[in-house]
């Protein structure tokens, strides 16, 4: 039976997802920011420090965007798949419980809050797993470049 902990739980799980999705597209972010600026060929901590501060200080919608200037992604499905993340994101952070309203006081009610937080988790954790597999793919460029050099 569907319960009001249950609710929270799959609530959690969903948050998760968000804020990995979140994590792995700033650190994708971060490596294009990086890859731009010439920084695996001379290393600039400090301007690398500030743009990562500057990328945890601003919403995902600005990350996204900041994100399709610095990376050729059209045509391939990810602004797309980003931009439903991002909708599912915000419809959990501002709004899931109030759109559900009383529903979380019955079980049938509980029932319907589990599985729309299922889907929202489903989709976030779909992004996770692109922007994870991008971030990782230019993290790796820098690590490919730095043995190059040394060979």
């Amino acid at each position: 039976m569907a319960t009001r902990k249950k609710v929270y739980q799959k609530f959690g799980e969903a948050a998760e997802a968000a804020q990995l999705f979140e994590t792995a597209l700033g650190t994708a972010l971060l490596c294009a920011e990086g890859l731009n600026n010439g920084w695996h060929k001379k290393v600039d901590h400090e301007t690398a420090a500030r743009v990562l501060k500057e990328i945890e200080s601003i919403t995902l919608g600005v990350i996204l965007l900041r994100f399709k200037k610095l990376i050729q992604i059209e045509n391939s499905g990810i602004p797309e798949q980003f931009g439903r993340a991002l909708k599912a994101r915000n419809r959990l952070f501002h709004g899931f419980f109030e759109h559900h309203n009383l529903r979380i006081e019955t079980p049938d009610g509980c029932e319907m809050m589990i599985e729309d937080l299922t889907a929202l988790h489903l989709e976030l954790d779909r992004s996770h797993g692109v922007a994870a597999g991008i971030a990782d793919t230019l993290a790796k460029s820098f690590v490919e470049w730095r043995d190059a050099q040394s060979e």
